[in-house]
């Protein structure tokens, strides 16, 4: 109703992304941006076709709108509303609720999910620019269950607060810094706590540097890499020389060139959160380079104390040496327990590795001229053993 330049647009819109029912008072000056405030609802809109974005989906939204102009990269708009559901990363959010300012794809303002696996208070400004997301948010956590939410895949429950300053559209295109405070994870009916922990990516030229760091630990790597190629990237080594315990990829990784380095100081605390067998390397150091062009594998470690299962090492050093056809391993070790009945002290351990078929050196003493001990053998990998 009104005028053809100042009307009220009352009604269900039907159109390729969704429909849409309005009741808004709408201007359209001549040579001017379109201007609107009102109501609009939605119970399935596509807004990931809407915005370009595959990895966001239909939403459906109740509220308040009020702006001006219609295209997605200059239009501005105040938003107040409720979104019932919203479909991102392969699941569906339920119950937020949103009050801020649209301009230019960005959303700056405030927002609580109250979702059965998510409840979030979050505050700041998103661009869901196509090409590349920005994000800095201040988010306090009070309940997440990330495997739910599918950032997670086994059952992990967590709250804390984050704060998220960084842009990219995936792992590996993620630039900026995420912090966590008073976080605390709970998976398998432990839970660990971290008071702060840091995570930095920056690049320079073709290289990038990841770091991620709090008082108990610090890692880093750096080089030219994909984060999601880096298992594949250490399994195309590790195949050649023992292909019975992992496989190779399916395609060759190529143009992986980077460090990495390790020091851990209280890590124990957190080792079950990646295997419950492993326990010590308190303040341990690794070190490592992988260059696939030029088929460089290197490994340092220095770790005064580990355990795995019943066995047990003291005072470990560690110098590795591949290619992409064998491994050549020089270790040390003040004390090898292997059962309350075998210890194995002051031992050096050499070893050549090709293809499952490994030749083994062990030398072991008390101390530098008494009982002393050399052993040499070849041992081949079997699927059901070894001989």
């Amino acid at each position: 109703t009104g005028f053809i330049r100042n009307f009220t647009a009352y009604g269900t819109l039907e159109t390729a992304l969704g429909t849409v029912t309005t009741d808004i008072k709408m201007k359209l000056p001549e040579n001017k941006s379109p201007t609107y405030s009102g109501k609009v609802e939605t119970a399935s809109f596509n807004l990931g076709k809407f915005l370009g974005r595959t990895d966001v989906g239909v939403i459906a939204f109740n509220g308040e709108l009020s702006g001006s102009g219609f295209n997605t990269t200059t239009a501005v708009a105040k938003v107040n509303g409720t979104v019932r559901s919203f479909f991102w990363n392969d699941y569906n959010f339920q119950n937020v609720t949103l009050t801020g300012d649209l301009k230019e794809k960005q959303f700056t303002g405030e927002g609580v999910i109250d979702d059965p696996n998510l409840k979030a208070t979050l505050k700041g400004s998103f661009n869901l620019n196509a090409d590349e997301p920005e994000y800095n948010l201040l988010v306090d956590i009070q309940r997440g269950n990330l495997k739910e939410i599918n950032l997670a895949k086994t059952e992990m429950n967590v709250l804390g607060k984050f704060r998220l300053n960084f842009k990219g559209k995936t792992v590996d295109d993620f630039i900026g810094e995420a912090s966590l405070y008073d976080v605390a994870l709970t998976t398998k009916g432990q839970v660990y706590v971290f008071d702060t922990l840091n995570l930095y990516s920056m690049r320079v030229d073709d290289r990038k540097q990841i770091e991620i760091s709090n008082s108990d630990i610090y890692v880093s790597v750096n080089g030219i890499f994909t984060i999601r190629d880096l298992p594949k990237t250490i399994n195309s080594y590790l195949n050649k020389y023992y292909p019975i315990y992992f496989e190779a990829p399916n395609t060759q990784i190529l143009n992986q060139d980077f460090t990495f380095r390790a020091d851990l100081k209280n890590i124990d605390q957190y080792l079950p959160l990646f295997n419950t067998a492993l326990r010590g390397l308190d303040y341990s150091s690794i070190t490592g380079r992988i260059n696939t062009n030029e088929k460089v594998f290197l490994l340092s470690a220095n770790i005064p104390y580990l355990t795995f299962n019943r066995q047990e090492v003291r005072d470990f050093l560690l110098e590795a040496n591949g290619n992409m056809d064998s491994l050549s391993i020089d270790a040390s070790a003040g004390l090898i327990v292997m059962n309350d009945s075998l210890q194995i002290p002051s031992s050096r351990l050499i070893i050549k590795s090709s293809g499952d078929i490994s030749a083994i050196t062990l030398k072991t003493s008390e101390n530098q001229e008494q009982h002393i001990a050399n052993l040499s053998l070849t041992m081949q990998n079997l699927k059901d053993g070894i001989r």
